[in-house]
């Protein structure tokens, strides 16, 4: 923030412009170049839990699209790791979305089981 900037600018940042052409880049039908601003989004973010938290779900939304099922299981277990520590409405909305589409038999079996074990977590961490 410079001193002539708005006070409602104080959250536009590198982090959440990334996050921002991700989730463009994504709806224009762009899905290996979104994962990169939204890998960029998550790396830029390791301390403002939230945000990551947020962040490693588009993230999780992108990587199915072009197959990249390691990917998308360590997204898992990295959103996994925050499930327990952070409330957000919003993130949960993404993943009840995201996860039931993870758990079809094209899915490789260790991004289904990966899927199974963050729904379970989720289901315990929001209860």
């Amino acid at each position: 923030m410079r001193d002539g900037d708005p006070k409602w600018a104080w959250w536009i940042d590198e982090r959440e412009l990334a996050w921002h052409e991700g989730m463009a880049l994504l709806d224009l039908g762009y899905p290996r170049e979104a994962i990169g601003r939204f890998e960029e989004s998550v790396a830029t973010s390791p301390h403002q839990v939230r945000t990551r938290y947020v962040h490693l779900g588009y993230l999780l939304r992108a990587q199915p699209v072009v197959g990249t099922w390691n990917d998308a299981e360590t997204t898992m277990r990295q959103i996994a790791l925050l499930a327990g520590e952070v409330a957000s409405a919003r993130t949960v909305v993404l993943l009840s979305r995201i996860l039931p589409e993870l758990k079809h038999e094209h899915v490789p079996r260790s991004t289904r089981e990966t899927t199974e074990q963050l729904t379970w977590l989720l289901s315990r961490a929001v209860a």
